[in-house]
C-alpha cells in the first residue's frame, strides 16, 4: 500500500478483463494532491482529516460561482479530487487503481474479501456542475459505511456513486 515514506517502486500489473491497470507508482496522483496542499493551504487547514472535507466542500461552493472553462474544471477536479481520494485512503484504507477507458483513477478497499470503489475524480466533477448536493464529505461517510458493511458480508461490492 502507498506510504508518503515509503520509496515508490515502478510496477504496473494489468487486467485485460477488468479493464483495470493496478498503479505501484502513484507519482501522479500522489504530485496532485500536494500541489493542491502547497497551492491551498494558506486559504484552509488541509491535514486529510474528514473534518478538512467541510472545507474542501466551502471551496467547491466558491468555484461553482465562476464561469470556469476546461482546463480550469479540469485542474479542479484532478487535484481536489486526488486530495479527496487520499483523505478517504488514509482514514479507511483502499488501493489506488488506473481506469485505462476512464482515464482516472479509482480507489478500491476490501479486495479479496469484497470491494467498496468511489471515483473522486468524478465526484469533484459533478459538484462542480451541481452544486452542494454532490456534498464530499457525505460521500466519503458513505464510503466508510459500505466498508463496514463489506467487512460483514464476504463478496459484497459497491461503487459509491
Amino acid at each position: 500500500m502507498y506510504n508518503v515514506e515509503n520509496s515508490l517502486r515502478i510496477q504496473i500489473e494489468s487486467n485485460r478483463e477488468s479493464g483495470t491497470i493496478r498503479l505501484f507508482t502513484y507519482i501522479p496522483l500522489f504530485r496532485f494532491f500536494e500541489n493542491f496542499v502547497t497551492n491551498f493551504s494558506d486559504k484552509m487547514y488541509l491535514d486529510f482529516s474528514i473534518k478538512s472535507l467541510d472545507e474542501i466542500d466551502d471551496f467547491l461552493d466558491e468555484m461553482c460561482d465562476y464561469d470556469l472553462d476546461e482546463d480550469s474544471i479540469y485542474n479542479i477536479y484532478t487535484m481536489v479530487g486526488s486530495y479527496v481520494f487520499e483523505v478517504a485512503r488514509r482514514q479507511y484504507g483502499g488501493r489506488y487503481y488506473w481506469l485505462n477507458e476512464e482515464q482516472q483513477p479509482i480507489l478500491v478497499e476490501g479486495e479479496p474479501d469484497f470491494t467498496v470503489s468511489i471515483k473522486a475524480w468524478d465526484k469533484v466533477k459533478k459538484y462542480l456542475k451541481n452544486g452542494s448536493e454532490d456534498n464530499i464529505a457525505f460521500w466519503v461517510q458513505g464510503y466508510k459505511e459500505h466498508i463496514d458493511k463489506g467487512r460483514q458480508i464476504k463478496g459484497y461490492r459497491a461503487l459509491i456513486i
